[in-house]
């Protein structure tokens, strides 16, 4: 019943937010805004995005409360996208002909304050797992909250300007002096702060994570570099100004909009998640190429036109001509250079399922001389600590009856995970069952084969050590 309740809970809250994003494109053409401003508005494609994410990891990591995260920012990014085209319609573009426009005017200027604090601090401080990295982070997590509790009187202080001044004049509301403004002055910086701390628990984690854990950091760190590159150069003022005078951001503000959500997604609904390093390394390498070809590019066609104006005293496509030569013959020993450059600094991890692939081998070379139980148990406590199962238990059967050779950790039989038979059949003489594991995140079926293999070669040696 319960599930069922929150299956129903994260389908409206999915749902509303929906609605907030699809209602500011609608509402936004109907003030006339066109179509390259409103793909340039984050807010509602983040509530699409961040939305999409939440709703799958609410279904398929129920778990995991990001979900509900996610669905929040995806809520709070929607609402003002969505209130301040609202308000617009309501007190400018259509006077009288929607309720509620005053009140979406304040809506509109205060909503994104919850959703900057859960993206800065709550967000990062439980990915991948839900998770606080220790219990020592408690404290912390309380103290995340406080920013939003200062900026309450902050909210309700907008009130009075309600409509049309805070709507078109929101600069002329902020106080100057007094408590609000002291409270304004000290929760943004605040929030900042929080982030900060936050990001320091990333790293914290990934050093004491797992393989698959820092899998899982990768892809987000990628995409949040990508999304910190954009914002840096978005900030250079003649970048800005060339493109917003251009209404050019959107080329921008939708990759990043959706990579972002997108790369969260994919680590903690562990989707192809052994492709990243690939990813990170070709980014490495074709990032500074581009820079330094458009670089040389831009010098070298400026150089070789002032060569031919000096000699015949016009342009020339000569010097495009020559340009292209130089960037062709240059292309593949700059990019081999940075090729090996990165190689050497870029190292990919151990493999966590080294060890198992390991003991595969070694349990195929049948000289070894093992008793048979001590095999079974050492199949057993590999095959857990490699996969970080939270436990799991290890039969064997001989004459007709089955029984628990070895378990480890937490192992309940009514809490298994898999189920691998040992030996091939029909002739299986036994079973490995693993739990859940740590994380809560499902077994791939690259590592159920692995298990399988090593399991068939397990049992032919067992049969040995029986009839010897």
């Amino acid at each position: 019943m319960k599930k069922k309740i929150l299956i129903l809970a994260t389908i409206i809250f999915g749902l509303v937010n929906l609605v907030f994003g699809i209602g500011t494109v609608i509402i936004s053409r109907m003030n006339r805004v066109d179509w390259a401003t409103i793909f340039s508005d984050r807010g509602w494609i983040l509530a699409l995005s961040m939305t999409s994410v939440g709703v799958l990891i609410a279904l398929l990591r129920n778990h995991n409360p990001l979900g509900w995260i996610f669905l929040a920012i995806g809520f709070f990014q929607g609402l003002v996208s969505f209130a301040m085209q609202y308000a617009t319609y309501a007190l400018l573009t259509s006077l009288g002909t929607l309720p509620g426009g005053e009140l979406m005017s304040v809506l509109g200027q205060v909503a994104w304050f919850p959703g900057l604090v859960l993206m800065l601090t709550y967000a990062i401080l439980l990915f991948p797992t839900g998770h606080l990295p220790s219990p020592r982070w408690r404290i912390f997590a309380w103290v995340c909250a406080i920013p939003m509790v200062l900026f309450i009187p902050v909210a309700i202080s907008t009130w009075p300007f309600r409509g049309l001044v805070l709507l078109q004049h929101p600069e002329q509301v902020t106080p100057t002096t007094g408590l609000i403004s002291f409270l304004t002055t000290l929760s943004f910086p605040m929030v900042l702060l929080c982030g900060l701390v936050s990001l320091v628990s990333i790293f914290i984690r990934f050093r004491k994570a797992g393989f698959m854990e820092k899998r899982q950091i990768k892809w987000v760190a990628f995409a949040a570099g990508i999304f910190l590159f954009t914002e840096i150069l978005l900030s250079v003022q003649p970048i800005y100004t060339f493109f917003n005078d251009n209404k050019l951001t959107y080329l921008f503000v939708v990759p990043v909009s959706i990579a972002l959500p997108a790369a969260i997604g994919i680590a903690i609904l562990r989707y192809r998640l052994w492709d990243i390093d690939f990813l990170i390394n070709r980014t490495l390498v074709y990032v500074p190429l581009t820079a330094i070809l458009s670089g040389l590019y831009a010098a070298s066609i400026t150089l070789l036109q002032k060569v031919f104006v000096a000699f015949t005293g016009s342009k020339s496509d000569g010097a495009v001509v020559l340009t292209t030569l130089i960037l062709t013959s240059t292309f593949t020993p700059i990019k081999g250079a940075l090729q090996i450059f990165v190689d050497k600094r870029f190292k990919n991890p151990v493999e966590p399922l080294a060890k198992l692939k390991t003991f595969r081998y070694q349990v195929k070379s049948i000289e070894e001389v093992v008793a048979r139980e001590n095999a079974a148990m050492r199949f057993l406590d590999e095959s857990a600590s490699a996969l970080q199962a939270s436990g799991g238990a290890i039969f064997l059967s001989r004459a007709g009856v089955t029984q628990m050779v070895s378990n480890t950790g937490d192992w309940k039989s009514d809490r298994e995970s898999i189920a691998i038979p040992i030996g091939k059949e029909p002739d299986n003489i036994g079973t490995l069952y693993l739990g859940l594991r740590r994380n809560g995140i499902a077994y791939t079926e690259t590592e159920i084969s692995l298990l399988s293999d090593v399991a068939k070669r397990l049992g032919h040696v067992l049969s040995l050590m029986e009839t010897s």
